[in-house]
Order: C-alpha cells, then sequence, then structure tokens
C-alpha cells in the first residue's frame, strides 16, 4: 500500500511539472525547465508561487 501512494505521489508530482513546463513554454518562458524541475521536487510549495506569479497575467 506505502508502494502505491509513492506512486501515486510521483504520478501527481511529475503531472504538475508537465502542465507547468507546458504553460510556460506556450508564455515564452525562458526559466520553463527551471519552472518544470522545481515542481517537480516541490510541488505544493512552486505550484501556488507559480500561479500567482505567471497565471494572473
Amino acid at each position: 500500500m506505502v508502494i502505491l501512494m509513492q506512486y501515486i505521489g510521483l504520478a501527481i508530482s511529475l503531472f504538475f511539472a508537465y502542465q507547468v513546463y507546458k504553460d510556460a513554454k506556450a508564455r515564452g518562458n525562458d526559466a520553463a525547465i527551471f519552472w518544470a524541475i522545481a515542481t517537480f521536487l516541490a510541488w505544493i510549495i512552486v505550484l501556488p508561487i507559480y500561479w500567482f506569479k505567471h497565471m494572473r497575467d
């Protein structure tokens, strides 16, 4: 059960990282890969920061 939860957490992190990367590339952000890696590593912190910084435009 614990292993399944780890895979689910990994899938969620990967999903959010991909969505942030795709959005950043569409907006022409040069740091898209940075945002994606940061989101993958710490999405609970980085995703709200990205949201407030870039998505409000």
